[in-house]
């Protein structure tokens, strides 16, 4: 981006936020909804770590 200087870096920051905005939208369906909070955790058992 050096031979477009300051407003080349700019550009690529803009492209990148719509990307990932674009991406987002298009995934939202497939968020979870957590309007009723994340629920009860999983059980769980201790793990044994090697030594």
């Amino acid at each position: 981006m050096d031979a477009n200087g300051g407003v080349g870096g700019v550009w690529v920051a803009v492209v990148m936020v719509a990307i990932a905005a674009s991406i987002a939208a298009i995934f939202r369906r497939h968020q979870p909804d957590l309007r009723q909070g994340i629920g009860e955790p999983p059980d769980t058992a201790p793990v044994e770590l090697p030594r």
